[in-house]
């Protein structure tokens, strides 16, 4: 559905939100094609591995919109090659595994 859903099993928390639009594949700061993997940092922010568009997503607390954090030109400026996963180890830095090139970066 080109979208990652955010909700609480929590009964007193927020209504749930939702990045990226349901059905639609493109490659906008507020959508997302194919998204594969999450990482949350506390509850801040939430990076989303958009597979399709080649980029890494950071979208902050109760934001609908995204910003390239990684991939040609983001933040971090690095070509990927359909991203899947991404997580962060403790030295805050990132590992992401590829779909295309079959590597893991970091």
């Amino acid at each position: 559905s080109h979208q990652v859903m955010i909700f609480s099993l929590r009964n007193d928390a927020e209504p749930f939100n939702a990045i990226g639009e349901r059905g639609i594949c493109q490659s906008t700061l507020a959508t997302l094609c194919r998204p594969s993997g999450i990482f949350v940092l506390g509850d801040k922010e939430l990076y989303v591995a958009d597979t399709e568009n080649n980029r890494i997503q950071r979208v902050r607390y109760n934001q609908t919109e995204g910003e390239k954090f990684i991939g040609s030109e983001g933040m971090i400026d690095f070509p990927l090659s359909r991203p899947a996963t991404i997580i962060m180890d403790g030295l805050n830095g990132w590992w992401i595994t590829q779909y295309d090139s079959h590597d893991i970066l970091r």
